[in-house]
């Protein structure tokens, strides 16, 4: 983005949002959001993983507000 805002790639291996999308015959699956406050603004290259945001957030977490839901088709 154009302030150098990267996002994370997800599990699966891509990068922006991808909204819930159980099986349509299959159960209940749980989805977590999490929201951090940190004190800086991080800096990462492109296409990092969730694990390596979480490394380069020690330290730096002010707050922390989590939400699971559920989705089923």
């Amino acid at each position: 983005m154009a302030d150098g805002t990267v996002q994370a790639k997800s599990f699966r291996g891509a990068v922006g949002y991808m909204g819930p999308g159980a099986g349509a015959a299959g159960p209940y699956h749980h989805y977590t959001w999490e929201l951090y406050a940190l004190d800086i603004m991080l800096v990462l290259t492109p296409g990092r993983h969730r694990g390596d945001v979480i490394k380069t957030m020690d330290g730096h977490v002010l707050a922390k507000a989590a939400t699971v839901g559920r989705f089923h088709r």
